[in-house]
């Protein structure tokens, strides 16, 4: 392996062992009441909670997450460390001509809308793909613009309207302009989902391909690919898990049990949705922390005892010397079927995968 793969491949892992200690050692928030054990939502199921809702003060838009850097990392790798998305964007002539490669289509769009922040390249997708997904999803996490940040959702609710994710960002829309009622609504039709996908997949794809176009070798696309993934649609998850606990706060302040029931349901369906959806092991973390929020106090002993051993697991996945030290002795071909597994079964299959074949 060249000694740039090298270099690649260990920034992959001291980013998402970093990132994803940080998640675990996190206090989050104590748990109100929480989730059924194997409990599923199906649609006209879920009472809606009583109106008027409680007054919660609604969240403002947050601001994109940005990359973690440790700032201790010195030698060929400090750049990369301290700075990844300069590192590794792309120059305007290398977007360019992967754009007239791919015809301008949707994909290549929005991968180099990503890998550049131009902002007119993802209004230029979405305005020649409405129907597109992705994209529509991408402009509604993205846009600080209300009206065209509500029409993005609409448009990603219509072109996918299987995934729970459309209606969770329309929940928190309505919730953040005082629309309870048709929160409501579109959480109890979320609830009744077991399909949930943020096109980060299809994003690593492409971001991919567009690396590959620009001269990278296969294991320093793939691994590029993989390190400048964003992660826009965490934290308006876990601003809708926040307003949910406040208004379940609400309703139990004023002993409406009923109420209370419902946005714990609500709550259960987000974050066993994020779970089941989730590629990386920090999005099966995100949903974690979600659903401890809304255990279900008569099953919460057995379910706890779930989730310990679940994010056990991803701290052995994820961090220690020995994870670093298998992702970082990975040869070339090694490091082409993880990434690829990663992409086709998820982070925590292609760290089994390969831990089984260091026999641990």
């Amino acid at each position: 392996m060249s000694t740039s793969s090298q270099r690649l491949l260990f920034l992959v892992t001291i980013i998402f062992v970093a990132a994803a200690g940080w998640w675990l050692g996190r206090k989050g928030p104590e748990p109100v009441v929480a989730i059924s054990l194997g409990e599923k939502a199906a649609a006209g199921k879920i009472a809606r909670p009583a109106l008027p809702a409680p007054d919660v003060t609604p969240l403002p838009a947050t601001a994109p997450v940005q990359p973690y850097t440790t700032g201790k990392i010195e030698g060929p790798l400090a750049r990369l460390i301290r700075d990844p998305e300069a590192a590794l964007k792309l120059t305007a002539a290398q977007l360019s001509q992967y754009l007239a490669e791919n015809r301008r289509n949707a994909a290549s769009l929005l991968a180099a809308f990503r890998l550049s922040g131009d902002f007119s390249l993802l209004r230029e997708a979405a305005q020649k793909f409405p129907g597109s997904a992705a994209v529509q999803t991408e402009l509604a996490t993205r846009s600080t613009n209300d009206t065209e940040r509500r029409n993005a959702i609409d448009a990603m609710r219509r072109a996918d309207p299987a995934n729970a994710l459309g209606d969770h960002l329309s929940a928190l829309d309505h919730l953040r302009h005082g629309r309870t009622e048709d929160a409501f609504n579109d959480l109890v039709i979320a609830a009744g989902k077991t399909y949930f996908d943020d096109y980060n997949l299809s994003a690593m794809q492409s971001a991919e391909e567009a690396h590959m176009a620009a001269g990278f070798t296969a294991v320093e696309a793939k691994a590029a690919a993989m390190i400048g993934l964003q992660r826009q649609q965490l934290q308006p998850m876990r601003d809708l898990a926040k307003q949910l606990g406040s208004l379940q706060q609400g309703y139990m302040a004023a002993g409406d049990t009923a109420s209370v029931e419902s946005i714990r349901q609500m709550g259960n369906a987000l974050g066993r949705q994020m779970q089941g959806g989730a590629c990386c092991l920090i999005d099966e973390l995100v949903g974690i922390s979600i659903e401890k929020q809304f255990l279900d106090p008569v099953t919460a002993a057995a379910r706890q005892q779930e989730i310990k051993k679940r994010t056990e697991t991803i701290k052995q996945f994820a961090g220690g010397d020995e994870s670093t030290q298998m992702l970082e002795g990975m040869n070339a071909q090694e490091a082409i079927n993880y990434f690829d597994r990663m992409k086709l079964f998820g982070e925590a299959a292609a760290i089994q995968w390969l831990r089984d074949r260091r026999g641990l």
